[in-house]
């Protein structure tokens, strides 16, 4: 018998914590703006660093930053959160496969990247 089984039981404790707040920070900024936010995606290497990369506009993008960070740093209170980093970008991890993911981890089976 198989199952389904949820990837994020994989991650390292606190990552999903910190991605919900990431996408909140995300969805809160930009509720009234939604063109602005054109597309987002975290990826995590097995260090545990998560890169945010945010297609967005100038303005929106330096709030997101500030806004990020403090919910990251606020869903990890200890000084041993990995770290963020924040980008704008237009190119996304895994863009030509059948199904856009918005966070990738490298903790997660290859089977499902």
């Amino acid at each position: 018998m198989q199952g389904r089984y949820r990837r994020t039981a994989f991650l390292p404790e606190g990552t999903f914590e910190r991605w919900a707040g990431l996408q909140s920070s995300v969805y809160q900024l930009a509720k009234d703006k939604l063109s602005a936010v054109r597309k987002y995606q975290a990826y995590q290497d097995l260090s545990g660093a998560i890169e945010l990369r945010i297609d967005c506009d100038d303005v929106l993008f330096v709030e997101l930053i500030a806004s990020c960070q403090k919910a990251y740093d606020e869903a990890y209170p200890t000084n041993t959160a990995p770290a963020l980093t924040i980008i704008r970008s237009k190119v996304f991890r895994g863009e030509q496969e059948r199904k856009f993911q918005n966070f990738i981890s490298e903790f997660t089976p290859e089977s499902d990247l």
